[in-house]
């Protein structure tokens, strides 16, 4: 979905910003067949990168965009690992009277899988954008690390398949961590060129018709004018 001249409405993204442009990607992971052919095709496209050096030994992916996509990366790259992060919700904000008024995603943790010792670790997101879940993936590997005394490092590239970010890279300088690479060059199917505003109200400087940013897929209709389960079929 691409937000149109006069229309009322754009996307609430997950990292909490605002954009033009919604990537529906769970039409595409939700089906077996289109999957695995997205999933073949990204393989390929990884091991072609130059920055890719050796294979890996396991596929991570975020919750819960990315669940079924690192385990068809792992069937189609014969990697017998395949793992995924989970959510970690908090306050987010609280009101005046110190009452919480918004619970939302703080983090992801790896709560319910192993990471072999040695291991080569690739990362894959449906959507790449902000970074800001890649980091949180990141950040749940490497508590992990800490708390099991495993040794792994993370590969260089992350495979997506749309890439929306506006760059070719997620920037990992933050982390000071032999583990972790200082940025991951971005492997995409696609890319979009999408408009991203920190809040509603400086995208109104722009899109002054623009009234309320809404998550999409709990308000497919009032982006699209259709019913979001036409979208399976």
């Amino acid at each position: 979905w691409t937000h149109q001249q006069g229309q009322e409405y754009l996307a609430l993204l997950t990292s909490g910003k605002v954009s033009d442009t919604f990537a529906n990607c769970s039409v595409l992971t939700s089906n077996p067949k289109a999957l695995d052919v997205s999933s073949r095709e990204l393989v390929d496209k990884i091991i072609d990168h130059p920055k890719t050096i050796g294979s890996w030994d396991v596929v991570c992916g975020p919750a819960f965009g990315a669940v079924s996509l690192a385990g068809a990366v792992a069937w189609n790259s014969g990697t017998d690992n395949s793992i995924f992060t989970e959510p970690v919700y908090g306050i987010d904000h609280l009101a005046s009277d110190n009452l919480p008024t918004k619970v939302a995603k703080i983090g992801q943790e790896l709560k319910r899988f192993e990471i072999p010792d040695g291991s080569r670790v690739l990362i894959v997101e449906d959507v790449v954008t902000t970074g800001k879940s890649t980091k949180q993936t990141i950040n749940a590997l490497l508590k992990y690390k800490e708390e099991s005394g495993v040794n792994f490092i993370i590969l260089q590239v992350i495979g997506c398949l749309v890439n929306r970010s506006g760059s070719s890279s997620v920037d990992l300088s933050e982390f000071d961590n032999e583990s972790v690479p200082s940025k991951l060059e971005i492997v995409s199917l696609a890319e979009i060129n999408a408009r991203v505003w920190d809040t509603i109200e400086d995208a109104q400087n722009d899109l002054p018709e623009v009234v309320e940013a809404i998550r999409p897929k709990g308000n497919w209709g009032q982006l699209t004018n259709e019913d979001f389960r036409t979208c399976y079929g």
